[in-house]
């Protein structure tokens, strides 16, 4: 699993994080992973699953929760600029630069 956060009020690539220092591997029952981030007030959440070599992944009970400060953050900060070419991308499309957060999000839908 990874998790991406795009920080477009900075024009940057905030946190991230792919499970590596903590991966799911071979045969297993159900695991539980966490991703703990900050989500900057214009971000969009870029998440998906990485799967090497043959097989299958199950997910089931996700969910995006508010957690207090004192809960340690899992992704790294990254503050990389977003690449000229998606700046120009977004100059071209306005419509996909988020003017508020998301209220809710219902994965059952």
């Amino acid at each position: 699993m990874w998790i991406r956060v795009n920080d477009f009020g900075n024009q940057i690539s905030a946190d991230f994080d792919n499970l590596m220092d903590r991966p799911v591997t071979g045969n297993s029952d159900w695991q539980k992973c966490e991703i703990v981030f900050d989500v900057p007030e214009k971000a969009v959440v870029a998440l998906g699953f990485i799967l090497e070599g043959t097989g299958k992944i199950w997910v089931d009970n996700v969910s995006l929760e508010i957690v207090p400060d004192s809960v340690n953050k899992t992704a790294q900060f990254l503050d990389q600029p977003f690449p000229e070419q998606y700046i120009e991308q977004l100059k071209q499309h306005p419509q996909e630069f988020p003017e508020k957060p998301a209220e809710s999000l219902d994965f059952e839908e």
